[in-house]
């Protein structure tokens, strides 16, 4: 299996990646923002973030090193990481707060779609840490009319939660508005940014 198989159908992995660069830039980011990428795995949106944004401004949060170095091997290159000098961390307990500085940004696309009820609120309250004030954490769950029940992370299956569920959480942690948006993914997941206040 390519890596680009391992991260979702590879015939959208262009696709995928280019959504979430549209996405946060028509949230505001620019290239002297900072930006944290959680499970970004084989740079599928990497790719369009490093080289845009100002050296070091890229941090990206990978516990499968196989899959990352395939990233940075195949579809970034390594003259870039040298130029643009992106950070990277490896762990896999969401403790955002274990990573250095502060961001304006937080992308978990296709992250929340795959988390039980112990993870979803933690990824939003770390989220929330981390992050400057004015900062916006966005990402992507799928919707349901019931909230998930199954504790832990499920890659291969998609966790549904109510936007109710994913709005309070959000609150919860902190941020002061939450925002479903009107990008349509192409794996039927719902996008959606909260603001830190």
């Amino acid at each position: 299996m390519t890596h680009r198989a391992r991260v979702g159908p590879a015939e959208l992995f262009d696709v995928i990646g280019a959504q979430q660069f549209c996405v946060l830039a028509g949230l505001g980011l620019r290239e002297y923002h900072r930006l944290l990428d959680v499970g970004c795995g084989c740079l599928r949106g990497g790719r369009f973030f490093i080289p845009y944004l100002m050296r070091g401004a890229y941090c990206g949060l990978e516990p499968d090193m196989d899959l990352l170095d395939d990233g940075i091997a195949i579809e970034v290159g390594q003259s870039q990481i040298n130029e643009r000098a992106p950070e990277f961390h490896h762990f896999d307990d969401f403790r955002l707060t274990r990573i250095p500085g502060l961001f304006n940004y937080v992308l978990a696309q296709s992250i929340l779609s795959h988390t039980g009820p112990d993870l979803m609120p933690l990824i939003f309250s770390e989220a929330a840490k981390v992050l400057v004030s004015g900062g916006i954490f966005t990402g992507t769950w799928f919707k349901g009319d019931e909230d998930e029940v199954d504790e832990g992370w499920y890659p291969g299956r998609a966790m549904r939660y109510r936007d109710w569920t994913m709005s309070s959480a959000a609150l919860n942690a902190g941020f002061s508005t939450f925002e479903i948006l009107s990008a349509k993914h192409p794996m039927g997941q719902t996008w959606f940014a909260a603001r830190k206040g």
